[in-house]
């Protein structure tokens, strides 16, 4: 009996072992097809006064999930699909619209016309203004009288040394006004003074000249991965003002030795167009990301940095 008690956990056991390496395979399978499947983009268009079509789509997982953004004439068009389920844009169904019978038709028509607004006009009121009698006049000129009595007479000499008194204070005040005001920029500027030598003295330390080399570097690799594999296209373009066309040729100059040698750029300064034609494609792994982010995290010159910086 014990035996057969002792053989049936057992068997228990081994199921639930064997489930949970079927779910822990199940998970590692699913980070790896992340890290390593690449995420495949593309785009294609035609971009001329009469005729406007662009085309882009990002797949993961050999088109199990796409997604894609069209550009026709003036008209965009987006679709998101999961196993060939559109989740985006979802269809929806039309509305039941309610048909009315002859008779509340009729009722209503009837009810309308037996209903009649009657508008009143408003009365006008007139308002008698009630005129002041003589007791209420002698009274008032009599306070008059007595208040201009009461006050007592001031002297030429207090008069001047009142409104020098009152000029001065004015002065006094706006002097006062103004001192505050310096003392509180004198403030600004001493606390931005301090904060300018700490980053310099920040900027200086050589675990950050480290850091910084660093992430140039792995900057322009980033960047240099991020181009698209192949494509090819001719693209013209200009503004208005040729100043702004040769600002935007020297920002994409840069970046030009990045990109696929079959692209063609024709700067315009003398009209404001933009035409052309291309088709490119490209990927991306999310490993690279982990990888770039481990070989800085186990730099001790960049920990060392980002604990400086997260403490200021």
């Amino acid at each position: 009996m014990l035996h057969t008690i002792g053989v049936i956990l057992l068997t228990i056991a081994k199921i639930i072992g064997i489930c949970l390496g079927i779910i822990l395979a199940l998970l590692l399978l699913i980070f790896l097809l992340l890290l390593f499947v690449p995420i495949r983009y593309k785009s294609s268009g035609v971009f001329h006064a009469d005729d406007k079509r662009v085309h882009a789509r990002i797949s993961y997982l050999f088109p199990v999930v796409y997604a894609d953004v069209e550009y026709l004439n003036g008209e965009i068009v987006y679709r998101v699909k999961i196993f060939g389920i559109p989740l985006i844009p979802k269809k929806a169904g039309k509305p039941k619209k309610v048909k009315k019978s002859k008779r509340q038709k009729k009722s209503k028509q009837s009810d309308l016309s037996q209903v009649r607004v009657k508008v009143k006009k408003p009365e006008r009121t007139e308002t008698k203004l009630a005129e002041p009698t003589e007791e209420i006049e002698q009274q008032e000129v009599g306070h008059d009288a007595k208040a201009t009595a009461e006050e007592p007479t001031k002297t030429l000499s207090e008069k001047i040394s009142a409104f020098v008194g009152k000029i001065t204070g004015k002065i006094k005040s706006v002097f006062q006004k103004i001192k505050e005001k310096v003392q509180d920029i004198l403030q600004k500027l001493k606390q931005i003074k301090e904060q300018i030598d700490d980053w310099v003295a920040f900027i200086n330390k050589p675990e950050t000249s480290v850091t910084l080399r660093m992430l140039k570097d792995e900057s322009a690799k980033l960047v240099k991965y991020l181009i698209p594999v192949s494509g090819k296209g001719k693209i013209r373009f200009g503004f208005e003002d040729p100043s702004t066309t040769g600002m935007v040729l020297g920002v994409v100059s840069i970046f030009y030795g990045f990109f696929p040698r079959k692209l063609e750029l024709q700067p315009e300064f003398q009209e404001k167009i933009f035409e052309g034609e291309w088709k490119f494609r490209g990927r991306i792994r999310l490993v690279y990301f982990v990888r770039m982010l481990i070989r800085l995290i186990l730099k001790k010159e960049v920990r060392v940095t980002f604990q400086r910086l997260t403490a200021k």
